[in-house]
This record gives C-alpha cells, structure tokens and sequence, in this order.
C-alpha cells in the first residue's frame, strides 16, 4: 500500500477530517490532499515522524510496503508485541543470510539470551 493510501486509511479509521489533520501538521489542506492522492510526498523528515506519532505507527510503515497493515480490521499499531514479531522476523532472516559469520551469529544470540535473563532479574 502506498504512502498516501496509508495517510488517508489512518486519518480516516481515527474518524479525523483532512483539515483537522493538516492543521496538527501544520500544513495546508492542500498539501495533506496531495499527499494522500499520491501527487508529492513531505520533503520534511519530521513530517513523517509527526504523521507516526499522531496515529501511533512507525515511520518505517508509513515508508514501507508493509502488507502486516491490517489484522482483524486494525491497523498495525507499535506495540511491544508487534515490536518483538517484527524483531524475531528480521533476526530470522540476518540468521538465513550469510552476512554474519557463525562466530558473529553465535556472539549475537549469546547477547540476546544474555538480555533475555537479565531481563527476568
């Protein structure tokens, strides 16, 4: 899904007008338009960071093509549970790959327990 769909189905589940949103961006409603049809993308980085925060995403969702957006009719929101998912899926696949020797995959799973029992302390 694109940037703008994604923009206009977030504004629209959290029940916001494009003019209310635009004025938390502090944008023209035009801009906000455009942005959800597609037309330009914000030049500004904090742009991005704002639009996250205001619907409780990522900004690597809102930049991503991300297909996880929707389960059971919500959207994606960054919980410690999706956050850990996301964390296992992408260690799983460094692991698949043969960017890390297995002197460094056995270095980064030892951290990774190690952190996992000093957790429980």
């Amino acid at each position: 899904m694109s940037f703008g769909r994604k923009l206009k189905q977030l504004r629209k589940n959290a029940r916001i007008t494009q003019t209310e949103l635009s004025e938390k961006l502090n944008i023209t409603t035009r801009t906000l338009i455009n942005y959800e049809t597609c037309k330009c993308y914000p030049k500004q980085t904090e742009i991005y960071a704002d639009i996250a925060s205001i619907f409780d995403v990522t900004v690597d969702f809102l930049m991503s093509g991300d297909k996880d957006f929707y389960k059971n009719g919500k959207h994606y929101k960054k919980t410690p549970q999706n956050t850990a998912k996301k964390l296992t899926e992408e260690i799983t696949e460094l692991l698949k790959t043969d960017a890390l020797t297995e002197q460094e995959k056995d270095t980064m799973m030892k951290s990774i327990t190690e952190a996992y029992w000093a957790s429980k302390c």
